[in-house]
């Protein structure tokens, strides 16, 4: 199982003192991840860190029990339906409205390693190119 990091703000901003790790198996064959934690309510912002190195993320879909949230996103970069992190910190942040009880985060990963992103900029390199 792999684990995914969450940084609970509370009004003060992100902190280390302020995370939790929250396991989930990840589908060998898709990719496939589901999170959930229970969450206390005097929470304001969220912040996901998916990964601890380069990946592609997809097919995001937060929920908390007011509803689905939109996903923010920093250090990524969007392709088609898929969102490119081509660094070793990405995060996602999800503002929370008051009295939110839990957060569940559904998606698909693929964790890149240094021959994947040679492929993939390549080939991103030749469809430039070819404009």
């Amino acid at each position: 199982s792999n684990k995914f990091k969450f940084y609970l703000d509370y009004g003060d901003g992100f902190s280390e003192e302020n995370c939790l790790y929250v396991e989930s198996l990840i589908n060998k064959a898709d990719g496939r991840f589901h999170l959930y934690t229970d969450l206390s309510n005097d929470i304001k912002n969220i912040r996901l860190d998916p990964a601890e190195n380069s990946c592609i993320i997809s097919d995001v879909k937060v929920t908390t029990n007011s509803g689905e949230i939109d996903s923010f996103y920093n250090n990524g970069l969007v392709l088609g339906d898929f969102l490119i992190f081509n660094n070793n910190d990405p995060q996602f942040h999800y503002n929370l409205s008051k009295g939110t009880k839990y957060i569940r985060v559904k998606g698909k990963i693929t964790i890149l390693d240094s021959s994947h992103l040679c492929g993939l900029f390549s080939y991103l390199s030749n469809l430039y190119n070819k404009k």
